[in-house]
């Protein structure tokens, strides 16, 4: 944990963590003040109004009370056009800036603090808790305050009244505002349950439309509808009880102000008998306790919200804080990018969270401009080493050094101008075929798209696309194949054109002819490039100047392909078996 989440007032260390709203802030804060001020002094110039006027003073002395519930109404308007304008730009600019604080936390944390988290959840954080704390930004946060200073004032004015009514008025204001506040705190924990059961399904919801296909092709939509409904009913109860809860509140402020009102009203009336008061100033301290408890109970009637966006605030700071435990941009100033692509892997060890090491003493070098394919069964550390590589992750122990420099010194956001890297799990998003070439090179011309899509032997196809490089490709690439997409992300990777290409099963999703064409660009692609080869299949293994075998997280065997066949170990075994599949097949 970390001090922003196990803060105590969340809502306020959430504020803090804003900056670019603050002037209208302060707009709002004057504006609330203005209105509240407004309405109090002119429902207490009218209590003095209808008291001046049961005792029958003159209509000429009743003027200046008159113009000041005029000024005061006015006052109270402008100041109420004030707080909404810049109340609510406060609050949708700071729903803006903390959005995009979490997407900064997100992707510095990605993926080692993201690790076993579900998206949904996340996409709930950013989109619904970011939403709901807008009733505190806009309103509960500048009504408490307002209604502190207005009531202090109203105090300090029965006092020059009648020192009598302050106890009086003071007890009932904390009681109507503490009270419900207290109410509402008992239940933070039923709050946070809310909040995360909201999560929840919304993250059901997302895996179950993202996995739509699987659940018809497995025939389990009904039991996925049955658990999005059981997790909907859960909610609703979650809702219900919330419900229930702020209906109690409200309840006992609404009784708390007419007790504070009738004991008020009780002791002006007896001030009024005992010649303490006139009339007209007992009305206008009646008025006034009834102005200034106005404010307090509407802050306090937005109580009710308080447990439910507190806990918004933690799972809001929760994402935040995501950032402090991973390694964040790192870097050392002023180290110079590596331009030659010579990679060595030194002692390296590495277990993802929860697990036992899946790398244990990792040597290997890939000299610049070489080739050097990575193999072993599933398990044995080969994707793990391209994470490491890309610097997804750093190591437990040992290095990874890019032409002697350790990654370690290079800021996060110059390893990508260096490594790129062909997944195997192709991911496109919801643009044209142009946008998604561009995100590995915003400023590229259509020249160099072409040129990149030639080499990966995409651009036939793209050309047959009703919109050529400007067609939408659907959400994740729906709407072309999966060689399609393969080719796409590997025209993707050659734009970048960094010194060090690394293939991660990339010619996996290709059919024979396709793999053949796109072999044969990858080669000429690897010309004076640094390239590392994952793969499985024999045709991409033996491109490779030298295989490193891997078996259990270590190094087991180095040599070329002719070299470890004639070993006769490991890699000879994964060969024979490979070629007794085929044969099979």
């Amino acid at each position: 944990m970390t001090p922003m989440t196990e803060s105590k007032r969340p809502l306020l260390t959430v504020l803090g963590q804003l900056r670019a709203g603050r002037p209208a802030l302060v707009a709002a804060l004057l504006g609330a003040l203005a209105e509240n001020g407004g309405a109090i002094v002119a429902g207490a110039a009218t209590g003095w109004l209808a008291g001046a006027a049961a005792v029958g003073r003159p209509v000429g002395e009743l003027y200046p009370a008159v113009a000041v519930v005029i000024v005061a109404v006015l006052v109270s308007a402008i100041g109420n056009w004030a707080l909404g304008q810049f109340g609510h730009a406060f609050a949708f600019r700071s729903q803006a800036e903390l959005r995009l604080k979490l997407f900064d936390a997100l992707h510095r944390a990605a993926p080692r603090e993201m690790h076993g988290r579900r998206t949904g959840d996340m996409a709930s954080v950013v989109m619904g808790d970011v939403d709901a704390l807008e009733g505190f930004f806009a309103h509960l946060g500048i009504g408490a305050s307002v209604a502190a200073l207005t009531g202090a004032a109203s105090v300090g004015a029965l006092a020059a009244i009648d020192p009598v009514l302050v106890p009086i008025a003071v007890v009932g204001m904390l009681a109507a505002a503490v009270a419900p506040t207290w109410l509402a705190r008992l239940g933070k924990r039923r709050a946070r349950r809310l909040r995360e059961e909201v999560g929840a399904v919304n993250a059901d919801v997302v895996d179950g439309v993202q996995g739509l296909r699987e659940l018809l092709v497995f025939g389990h939509t009904g039991p996925w509808y049955r658990r999005i409904a059981s997790g909907t009913e859960r909610l609703r109860r979650y809702r219900l009880a919330h419900a229930h809860a702020t209906g109690l509140q409200d309840a006992v402020t609404e009784a708390l102000v007419a007790v504070t009102t009738v004991a008020v009203l009780v002791a002006v009336l007896g001030l009024v008998s005992a010649g303490r008061l006139d009339l007209p100033a007992g009305a206008l301290a009646l008025t006034l306790v009834i102005a200034a408890l106005t404010p307090v109970t509407a802050a306090v009637g937005m109580a009710g919200t308080l447990a439910p966006l507190r806990a918004s605030a933690r799972r809001v700071l929760e994402l935040l804080s995501l950032v402090d435990g991973s390694h964040g941009d790192g870097g050392v100033p002023g180290v110079a990018r590596p331009r030659g692509g010579a990679v060595r892997f030194e002692g390296v060890s590495f277990g993802y969270p929860g697990r036992d090491d899946v790398l244990r003493g990792v040597d290997f070098e890939i000299p610049a401009g070489q080739t050097v394919a990575l193999v072993g069964s599933s398990g044995a550390g080969k994707t793990t080493c391209v994470n490491l590589l890309l610097r997804f992750w750093d190591p437990d122990s040992g290095r990874i050094t890019v032409d002697g420099t350790d990654l370690r010194e290079l800021p996060a956001d110059q390893v990508h101008k260096v490594v790129t890297v062909v997944p195997q799990e192709v991911y496109l998003f919801a643009g044209t075929v142009a946008s998604n070439l561009r995100l590995a090179r915003p400023d590229a011309t259509d020249a160099e798209l072409e040129r990149a899509a030639v080499a990966a032997a995409a651009h036939g196809f793209i050309s047959e696309l009703p919109g050529g490089y400007d067609t939408p490709v659907g959400e994740r690439g729906a709407l072309l194949s999966g060689g399609q997409r393969q080719r796409l992300t590997i025209a993707r990777a050659l734009l970048a054109d960094t010194p060090i290409l690394v293939l991660d099963e990339a010619a996996s999703n290709l059919d024979a002819e396709n793999e053949r064409v796109v072999q044969r660009a990858l080669r000429a692609a690897r010309q004076g490039r640094t390239t590392l080869i994952v793969a499985h299949r024999l045709s991409t293994i033996r491109a490779a100047d030298r295989i490193v075998v891997l078996d259990g997280g270590r190094v087991v065997e180095t040599g070329t392909h002719d070299e470890l066949l004639t070993r006769g170990g490991d890699y000879a075994e994964l060969i024979t078996h490979q070629t007794d599949e085929a044969a099979r097949v």
